[in-house]
This record gives C-alpha cells, sequence and structure tokens, in this order.
C-alpha cells in the first residue's frame, strides 16, 4: 500500500515544529554533520559526544527539547552508541540509530534504538561511499522529513509505524541529476550494497524520502514511486514490496547541492 504525500493537504497542526536531534559519535558523523551544514540542513540540531563517562543528566538535558533523536556514526564506540540511545527511549523520543559497522557481531544494542540501521563498512567500500557521505545523505532524508521548517511532513503516526518495526532494516540512498532524475536516485538508491540480501517481500514498512535544492514536480514523483515498486528490475527480483507493507513517499525541497536529486530508501521490520 503505497502513501503518496499530497503537500498542499500536509499543513496540520499536528506536531507543528518537531524538534529533531542528531547525536554525532566519531569523527565519520563529524564530517557528515559539516557537509549536512554546508548544504544547507534545516530546523535540526547536533551534539557531538566524543567518549564516556557522560553523565545521564547530561544527556538528557541535551534532548530536553527534542521529540526525535537520530544517532549517527561508527560503532568504534559502541558502549557511548548504546548509552545515548537507551537514555533518549527512555524520555520517550522516537530514536533512530545509523551505524557503520565494522565489528563481527556488532555491539551496539538493538533494544537501545526504535530502528537500527547497520551498515557493514565493506558494503561502503564496494559502492566507492566514504562512511561521512553516506551518513550525510541517510541522516540528512531522514532529519529533515522529521523536522521540515515548512511542516510539509507526513503523519506522524504513520512515519512511527515505518520506524518501529521490528525485524531487519535497511536503508539505501542514491542520486540523480538531468530529466530522469527522480528515477535514476531511486534505481540508485535500490542498487546500493546496503541492500544486499533484504527481502522487500516480508518487509512491513517502507519510506521514500525525495530531497532536491530545486521544485520537485509531480511528473517527476510518479515515475519514481513507480520504480520503487517495479518487480521486474534485474535487482528488484527478490525486493518488491508486500501488498500489506505502508509505503511512504514524501518530498522535501531546499538546501544547496545544485539541480541534484537524492533519493532515501528506508525499510523495516524484514524477516
Amino acid at each position: 500500500m503505497i502513501k503518496t504525500i499530497n503537500k498542499e493537504a500536509l499543513r496540520s497542526n499536528v506536531h507543528r515544529n518537531p524538534a529533531v536531534k542528531v547525536a554525532c559519535i566519531g569523527d565519520s558523523a563529524r564530517t557528515a554533520m559539516a557537509l549536512m551544514v554546508k548544504e544547507g540542513i534545516e530546523d535540526v540540531g547536533f551534539i557531538c559526544y566524543d567518549k564516556l563517562p557522560l553523565t545521564e543528566e547530561t544527556i538528557r538535558n541535551d534532548f530536553l527539547d527534542a521529540h526525535f533523536l537520530i544517532v549517527m556514526g561508527t560503532d568504534d564506540d559502541a558502549a557511548l552508541f548504546n548509552s545515548v540511545g537507551h537514555i533518549s527511549r527512555s524520555n520517550s523520543l522516537l530514536t533512530v540509530g545509523l551505524c557503520i559497522s565494522s565489528a563481527q557481531p556488532c555491539p551496539l544494542e538493538t533494544d537501545a534504538f526504535d530502528t537500527l540501521f547497520l551498515t557493514p563498512v565493506d558494503q561502503l567500500v564496494s559502492s566507492n561511499q566514504s562512511a561521512s557521505d553516506f551518513l550525510n545523505l541517510a541522516c540528512a532524508g531522514l532529519a529533515e522529513v522529521l523536522g521540515y521548517k515548512q511542516r510539509l511532513t507526513i503523519d506522524f503516526c504513520d512515519i512511527k509505524y515505518v520506524l518501529t518495526q521490528k525485524g531487519q532494516s535497511a536503508i539505501g540512498v542514491g542520486t540523480g541529476v538531468g530529466s530522469n532524475r527522480a528515477v535514476n536516485a531511486v534505481n540508485s538508491a535500490l542498487a546500493q550494497p546496503t541492500f544486499a540480501g533484504a527481502d522487500f517481500n516480508t518487509a512491513r514498512g517502507a519510506l521514500l524520502i525525495l530531497k532536491a535544492s530545486s521544485q520537485i514536480f509531480n511528473s517527476e514523483l510518479r515515475p519514481a514511486v513507480e520504480a520503487l515498486g517495479r518487480a521486474e528490475r534485474k535487482y528488484l527480483s527478490a525486493h518488491s514490496l508486500s501488498d500489506e507493507a505502508t509505503c511512504l513517499v514524501t518530498v522535501v525541497e531546499g538546501g544547496n547541492f545544485a539541480d541534484e536529486l537524492r533519493a532515501t530508501i528506508v525499510v523495516t521490520g524484514m524477516s
């Protein structure tokens, strides 16, 4: 079930100004934060944590005005990553983890997050993507759809449903330019190694975020949505969403990255 969000119908008084915080852990996360700021991300507050010990009171105070938290970085300091996630959830924040993992097995605790996206560093190497570039694209897409200045936000009951489904989760990011930029961006995201082995048929939730500095037209949106659900493409043979899955599609306009369009695809609740 794909829900394409009508932007004109989104000016809701509910969650009028949701506050999003991003906790950056490690050098890659700091670099990603600098990229997001340079590219003009809006309505997002950043906090940088270097190492434990940090008092629980300090971390709680950092989150006082937040509704949502994204913890991003690497698993080099898993204890800090886990601690921030646990404290965020204990404050009833929707808590998402974006982690690039090099350890086997990964030392992060899944119950510290509503959704945890683990990306093995080997997958980034195979796609010629740096850790900071991946975190920049993935985090920016999620953060701005949670707290967009113009309030062009999706129904938060729907997004909470997608981001709290238990099971495996995966996230892919892609970019496109030119007349077919939206479709190219979606196909690029779907082809990322981060989706290797993912079984979309078992997914209970999916989210497609299209982000561009320039206006995204309906003529671009429709074929991009079709590309997400099209099973006949060779790399989608095992990646066809179930009819029972809730799939949300929305757009974010703004930023400073020329004519490029970026697609962030989130899939949750896979067995």
